[in-house]
């Protein structure tokens, strides 16, 4: 039986998917988000988080990454001249890295650890002293998400996964993923025309290339590997590529972000982190969130950090 547009589709995209969820470990049941007391005063008082656009976040190889693996993957593969495979391998990549440099704007991350007390993060996105790490149930993170999903009204669609590091992980997934995919190309074509044949490489080569881009935020390089971060990466609708989208000033640039709205209700834990007025900190926090009717259990970070400055 030869296989129609939306069977190539429905098989790349439950392909990745399987070979996603069996590389991944389970992702624990509070989430940790860092931020300075001004970030956690605005994710509480404006009961949202803000997804940052990928082209300004802190890794200059988001995206990138992978689309270097994928390439060192297809390199790797034995060459087999004229055949319609290595026609379909050879355009992949430069597809791949076009719809990847297309897809960046529309691309929102909002960055968490399942780490609750990691003294790099305090330093590297909590302000290194008077921080907090806001935890969430990830579960109700995942109810958050699939309401935001059905609505008719949101601008983007949603995906809480763990960030896979360094090339053996993203490379052994990239490589079952492709290995199965040209195993049923190979199938798909036996018997067709050369016409439907020259169709059907169009067909996989958008499927693989569309799906590969939904994987690219969640593959960075093994440097990254100790912060042990989870995302919820947001793309923006394509017939709606502006809606929602606001911008904050930072120091060297005008930053893109969406706000996921809903999210006070995910809140259970609320860390304290390192510096002088750790106590004082963590008490006004608690006093913060019962203002706001929220309850959730607090801590101090055991991390004997003090900047000198």
């Amino acid at each position: 039986m030869v296989m129609s547009e939306d069977d190539v589709w429905d098989f790349v995209w439950d392909e990745l998917g399987s070979a996603w969820t069996r590389s991944l470990a389970k992702m624990p049941s509070r989430l940790y988000h860092y931020t300075n007391s001004a970030g956690f005063h605005g994710i509480v008082e404006f009961d949202s988080l803000r997804a940052t656009n990928v082209g300004f976040l802190n890794d200059e190889l988001e995206l990138q990454y992978v689309s270097s693996v994928v390439r060192k993957t297809i390199a790797a593969t034995p060459r087999q001249a004229n055949s319609r495979k290595q026609q379909l391998l050879d355009t992949i990549q430069d597809d791949l890295d076009e719809a990847l440099q297309e897809a960046a704007e529309n691309l929102f991350v909002i960055s968490f650890s399942t780490m609750d007390d990691d003294l790099s993060q305090w330093r590297s996105y909590a302000g290194a002293e008077g921080g907090f790490a806001v935890g969430f149930s990830t579960e109700e993170l995942r109810k958050r998400l699939t309401a935001l999903r059905k609505s008719k009204s949101a601008p983007a669609r949603a995906l809480l996964r763990p960030v896979l590091y360094g090339d053996d992980a993203v490379s052994s997934l990239v490589n079952n993923f492709l290995t199965a995919s040209m195993k049923k190309f190979d199938s798909s074509l036996r018997g067709v025309t050369v016409s439907k044949s020259k169709e059907l490489i169009e067909w996989w080569k958008s499927a693989l290339v569309a799906r590969l881009v939904t994987f690219a935020p969640f593959g960075k390089h093994h440097q990254f590997k100790s912060e042990n971060e989870c995302r919820i990466v947001l793309t923006l609708s394509k017939r709606r590529p502006t809606s929602g989208v606001k911008f904050i000033p930072k120091s060297t640039v005008l930053a893109a972000y969406l706000e996921v709205n809903g999210t006070n209700e995910c809140i259970r834990r609320v860390g304290a982190g390192p510096g002088r007025h750790r106590t004082l900190n963590k008490s006004s926090a608690e006093r913060f969130l019962k203002s706001k009717d929220l309850d959730a259990t607090f801590y101090e970070s055991d991390a004997p950090y003090r900047p000198m400055t």
